[in-house]
This record gives C-alpha cells, structure tokens and sequence, in this order.
C-alpha cells in the first residue's frame, strides 16, 4: 500500500514470473520463440548460488543479482524504505523451479523437443532431493517455511517431467519424490477445517492453492479443494476479488490481488462458467484504458496499486481466458448435438 514498508526492487528477471509468462505463451499458440528464448537465457546465463542450482532471478543481462541496500529516498506518496537490489536473491524458492519445469514440460509437449535438458533434468534432480526442506515461499517471505504450494507445484513437476527421463531409473526417483511429496502434504500441510494450508502448521489458507487443479495435483471437486474454496470465499474475497495470504500484520493492509483473483476464475472454468466470467469481468474493470493492469487494486478506491503493469498478472488472465474460451466453445458444441 502507498506509504507502506512492503517495498522492494522488482526490475529483475524471475524465474517463477517469467516461466509463467512463457506458459501462458505457450498455451496460445505460435512458433515457440518466447518459451525457447526463455531456456535459452536460463540456461546460458543463471549462476549458481548457495548450493541453488540456479539464482531465483537476474539481471537482464543474465548477470548476479545485487545485494540488497536502503537508500535515504522516499519513494511514491512517501513510502519507504526505497530499496535497491534483492534480499531474494540467495532464496530457496521450490515453486520457481517448478514453474520453470512446467514451462518446459509445456514447449516439449507442443513442440515435440526436449531441449536443454541437461539443466532441467538438474532441477528436477534438485527438487527430488531437496523437496522437504523449508524455503521462503512463492512470495518471497522474508523466512523459511514449510510452504505447502511449492510442494505441491514439485511433486506435479517432477511427475510431468518423469516421462522424459533418460533411464527407468531416473523416472523411478522422480516418481517416487512426487509421491513422499503428496504423503508430506496430506499428513502436514492440511489446516483444521482441511483445507490446503499456505504453510504447515498454519491455518492460513492462500490464493495459490487455486492453481492445484490447474497444475494437474488434483481435482477441482476434490473435498480438501473444495473446503480451501470456502475458505478463501470466506477470508479473502470481496466483491469477487481475492486477497494472498501472507505472513505480518502490514500484508493485510495490501489491496486486492488481480493474478490470484484470474487464478480464482481458471478455477471456477472448471465447475462453473458463469462465475468464472463474474471473477474476470471483476478484476477487468481494474484494467487502464491501454488494457495494462496492476499487480494489485483498492476496490475502495479503485486506484491499481502495486507494480503497474505487471506480466505476472497478464499470464494469470491469459490462461483464465484460454480455458474460459475452451468451456464456452465446449458447452456451445454439447447444445448442437442430437438429443
């Protein structure tokens, strides 16, 4: 929010953003040039750090993200500190390199290649081993969790990306990851009411765990998904936007959050058009006259807030529309068929 503390330098490349673009990419169609160029760079470019096999971001020109410093600014309305560089940099983040995995598993799919493979075979070897560790979660929190979702996007990772394994062996451990992962996740990472927690341990349920279904870990009628609905209906929705789940007393004076509210919407495509095209339509009426939006909007004011324009969130209405549109051409064929 303007004049809050929650600020922090973003002009980077991430993994798990720019993997998602290139999903979303992808899943629309063409020659495959953005999905290539982005394992290219990747690939070329990521160094290693901290044990990681690649930094959770770069600069553009592929090189070590800066440490992170204060600067004696003040940055819009007041807000600050204004900080240069990332504290990210060093970060255990298991949902990046699964994004990662997934848009690779979507180019190889399409396109019939498996190229770099020796670098995403690494990360899918990483993730086998290093799955059950804490990280800081898919946004970047500031200290090491149990954080349900990048488990949950590891195991359907290394899932997809066991078939294309070298030797049966290889596929073997990436399987046998997946599933220790899934029995991690129903013993640990469920809250009272069970539904999908946003770490173990915590009843806090987040906008993320909209995307299970979509990632393919389970069905989008399955009761623990079905009771994280509810909840998120009840905590964290207003005027069919949604609101992430994050650690701190000061995230809960963050705004609406429009990627989150398009991941609300691809799930509702699956049971229930008309509220899908209501959750959209919601987060739409946020967007400029150029069609750009925000990371975030105060439905109070009605002001976008957060980094403007943000891809993270054209990807997440970009695969909300493709599979709206699926489901829409989907129920106009079932009318013209013969009863």
């Amino acid at each position: 929010m303007p004049g809050g503390t929650l600020n922090w330098d973003y002009r980077y490349v991430w993994l798990r953003d720019a993997a998602m673009v290139v999903g979303a990419l992808t899943r629309v169609g063409g020659e495959g040039t953005e999905g290539r160029a982005f394992l290219n760079f990747i690939c070329g470019y990521a160094p290693r750090e901290n044990g990681l096999p690649l930094v959770p971001f770069l600069s553009l020109d592929g090189q070590d993200p800066p440490v992170e410093e204060e600067l004696d600014l003040a940055g819009f309305l007041n807000s600050r500190p204004v900080r240069i560089g990332n504290g990210a940099r060093g970060q255990l983040q298991l949902d990046a390199y699964g994004n990662v995995l997934l848009a690779a598993k979507l180019i190889y799919q399409r396109f019939g290649t498996r190229e770099h493979w020796p670098v995403v075979e690494r990360l899918a070897d990483f993730l086998s081993r290093h799955w059950q560790e804490d990280d800081y979660g898919i946004w970047e929190e500031r200290s090491k969790q149990p954080y349900v979702a990048g488990k949950v996007l590891a195991a359907c990772a290394l899932e997809y990306l066991s078939e294309y394994s070298n030797t049966a062996e290889q596929r073997d451990g990436s399987l046998g990851a997946a599933g220790e992962i899934r029995a991690w996740v129903r013993k640990h990472g469920l809250t009272r009411e069970g539904a999908y927690a946003y770490m173990a341990g915590s009843e806090g349920v987040d906008v993320t765990a909209a995307l299970f279904p979509v990632w393919g870990y389970c069905e989008p009628d399955a009761p623990e998904l079905l009771v994280t609905m509810q909840v998120l209906e009840r905590d964290s929705c207003q005027g069919h936007l949604y609101w992430r789940h994050l650690n701190g007393e000061q995230a809960r004076r963050e705004g609406a959050f429009l990627a989150g509210t398009f991941w609300v919407a691809q799930y509702w495509v699956m049971r229930d058009v008309g509220k899908a095209q209501e959750i959209m339509d919601a987060a739409l009426r946020y967007a400029s006259d150029l069609g750009l939006l925000a990371e975030e909007a105060d439905p109070t004011s009605c002001e976008p807030l957060g980094n403007y324009p943000q891809t993270f969130v054209h990807a997440a209405l970009i695969g909300a529309a493709i599979d709206l549109r699926a489901a829409l051409q989907q129920e106009q064929d079932d009318h013209k068929q013969p009863t």
